[in-house]
């Protein structure tokens, strides 16, 4: 949409003007024309016009539409400081003028007629606080510059009163954008580490969002994503919290049969692909879902010739989309679980989820405006979406996107862009560790390092330790959070392989096979409770109901508590081992296994036995420049397990499967070397 006239540029400084007043729509009155778009629906005009106050008077806009409907939506950004920004509004008709009810959020509008010749929409702003039966009340200020505020004019469904702020959840970059505008909210590794402050990424989102408006997509639709990491990811699932739309974030490992089922599931209006899954994206057409508006993130890399492009939002400005209402227990994100029995199971984590995750994690971890940290974690996975892009949208921090995990870019985003806090797996510290570079790395600004996703060797936490880095261990889950724990930097030797105490909003438990709650020290479910957990599996309400009983999410984890209320995690409840009736629990041993040194990785499986009923039998991989020799591994495990919990077996390869989540995959093992 471009303007008859030209806006005022919002980076220049406006001079202040003469005191004497000046009458409302003068010589500097801007002319815009609005853009009709057919959306099955009447013909919804919109337009932009960005602005300023000129020093002291009042400034207004004229905004001309060739027609305008019955309850029409207008949307504009305005110019604003950190105090409150009001509008007198008055819609000029052929039938006379029309006069909205005035508020700080929006005004409602009702022109006479369903269409008009013409009509023009005026918008008298000035800076107060103070305004009565919808008469502005201005108040002049010298001299005075402000940035950006968006205002709306709201169609009559809106069920605000006069004066009343409207508040909609999902547009958290548009509340970020006005709070630090200019703060460097992305660094973009695959584009030569481009800046991007919260505003140029608050106006990209708009634009997705209004493209992904005109494919169909609004609220509680599916809008799927089949990318690798990059901003256009990030722009999309913001874009989708602006509109009310769910993000469907497929993994890109799972097989082509399997993201057709998923895709079939959430039945997605609009399906996003990156360059690197053409080849997916024209399989689905062969699996009969060639009906799925395709929306191609690079150009150059389209499946078919009639998809449409994510360059094509550029022609539809900045301005953000009509806000739409939305209640805490509205989804926003359908993300999959990493499970290793039939389809993932898609968690609906709804705004109330995402936002009480990020509020736990900021007031519990301690960030803040000035952490940078490094996304390389996929983001079709939780741990990418939530353990620190979101929290650091919230808090305003700095998230540097990059494609995948390489240890080079890590050491040099360590050396070159001040990392302040960084989440891995691992097997991602594990490589770190390994690399040439770990010796003579500068750690000295990376003041929080956390693993998580799969149980951490205790050798990892040695070798951070001795760099000075208090490194620990966090736990979570795809269906709450996923962040649920903190242990304090003092206690990581004293309690090494301890969770911590549970976040701010959060309650766990642990209780046994009959509900009753443990002592210390005893092992037991683990069970938790807050905002932050989801609202349940997409078509899946058996299920779902199995998950969550009484307001408790059971996670099929197993965990114990001490004496001075630390918790561990001490496995998988499906994965203990029982071998003549006591329990051997994998996590434990793997752990004593993989600190030998010339252990890369270590999965431990039960195996059947006659005697025993089932032993354990231990699945080994060997450091690249060391082997280990099984007996030696045993004599090691000896001096520190139990010899029930020794296995009875092991087995070198060199490699172990993995599921698509990334995890080792036991029920392949199982196959394998002979698993019941």
């Amino acid at each position: 949409m471009q303007g008859m006239g030209k806006p005022v540029n919002p980076e220049k400084t406006v001079p202040s003007q003469p005191t004497s007043p000046r009458p409302m729509c003068s010589e500097k009155t801007t002319e815009f024309m609005g853009k009709r778009e057919d959306q099955g629906r009447e013909d919804v005009l919109e337009s932009r016009a960005d602005f300023r106050l000129d020093g002291e008077h009042e400034e207004c806009v004229k905004i001309g539409f060739d027609r305008v409907v019955d309850g029409a939506w207008f949307n504009f950004s305005i110019f604003a400081g950190d105090k409150s920004w009001v509008a007198g509004v008055e819609l000029a008709t052929a039938s006379g003028p029309q006069r909205g009810s005035l508020g700080s959020g929006g005004v409602a509008l009702r022109a006479s007629t369903p269409a008009t010749p013409r009509c023009n929409l005026l918008l008298n702003h000035a800076h107060t606080r103070r305004f009565s039966a919808g008469l502005l009340t201005p108040r002049r200020t010298r001299g005075y510059r402000p940035p950006s505020v968006s205002t709306t004019i709201k169609g009559p469904e809106s069920s605000n009163l006069p004066g009343e702020v409207p508040v909609f959840l999902g547009d958290w970059l548009g509340r970020r954008a006005l709070l630090t505008p200019d703060k460097v909210a992305l660094i973009d590794a695959t584009d030569g580490n481009r800046p991007i402050t919260y505003r140029q990424w608050n106006q990209a989102a708009n634009r997705s969002a209004q493209l992904l408006r005109t494919l169909g997509a609004g609220k509680g639709d599916r809008v799927a994503i089949l990318a690798h990491n990059c901003v256009e990811f990030l722009d999309v699932w913001f874009a989708c919290g602006k509109l009310g739309a769910i993000l469907q974030t497929l993994n890109w490992r799972l097989a082509p049969r399997e993201l057709v089922e998923l895709i079939r599931d959430a039945g997605p209006k609009v399906l996003v692909h990156g360059p690197e899954f053409v080849d997916q994206i024209r399989g689905l057409r062969v699996a009969g879902l060639g009906s799925v508006t395709r929306l191609a993130l690079d150009a150059d890399a389209r499946a078919f010739p009639d998809d449409c492009c994510h360059d094509e939002r550029d022609g539809l400005g900045d301005a953000a989309p009509p806000p739409v209402e939305l209640d805490w227990d509205d989804p926003w994100v359908l993300c999959y679980t990493g499970g290793t029995t039939g389809l993932p199971k898609g968690a609906i984590l709804t705004h109330g989820n995402i936002t009480w995750n990020a509020v736990n994690t900021v007031v519990s971890w301690g960030l803040t405006p000035d952490d940078v940290t490094v996304l390389n974690a996929p983001l079709f996975h939780t741990g990418g979406l939530n353990v620190f892009t979101a929290p650091l949208v919230q808090i305003g921090g700095t998230s540097i996107v990059c494609r995948r995990f390489e240890p080079d870019q890590v050491f040099d985003l360590i050396r070159e862009a001040g990392l302040t806090i960084f989440f891995g797996v691992p097997t991602m510290f594990q490589a770190l560790q390994q690399h040439p570079r770990w010796h003579s790395a500068d750690f000295s600004r990376l003041r929080l390092v956390i693993s998580g996703g799969a149980p951490c060797p205790p050798t990892v936490y040695e070798r951070f330790w001795e760099r000075g880095i208090a490194f620990k261990s966090g736990y979570g889950l795809t269906e709450a959070g996923p962040n649920t724990f903190w242990l304090p930097d003092e206690d990581v030797r004293r309690k090494a392989g301890s969770v911590g105490f549970p976040l701010f909003h959060i309650d766990v438990k642990i209780v046994d096979g009959e509900g009753r709650a443990c002592g210390p020290d005893e092992v037991g479910e683990l069970l938790i409770r807050g905002p932050h957990v989801c609202a349940g599996y997409w078509k899946r309400p058996e299920e779902t109901a199995h998950a969550i009983r009484d307001g408790w999410l059971h996670t099929g984890d197993l965990a114990r508590r001490d004496a001075e209320g630390y918790h561990f995690i001490v496995g998988r409840l499906k994965d203990v081992i029982i071998s003549g009736g006591e329990n051997i629990y994998p996590a434990e041993v793997e752990s004593v296994l993989a600190a030998h040194p010339a252990v890369a990785e270590v999965a431990l499986i039960s195996v059947p036995d006659d005697r025993w009923g089932e032993t354990p039998l231990a699945v080994v991989v060997s450091r690249p420049d060391k082997k280990v020799e099984a007996e030696e591994l045993i004599t090691f495990g000896s001096l520190r397990l139990a010899r029930y919990k020794l296995p009875r077996r092991i087995v070198l390869v060199d490699v172990l499967p993995r599921t698509a989540a990334g995890k080792i995959d036991k029920a392949e093992l199982k196959k394998v070397h002979g698993g019941p």
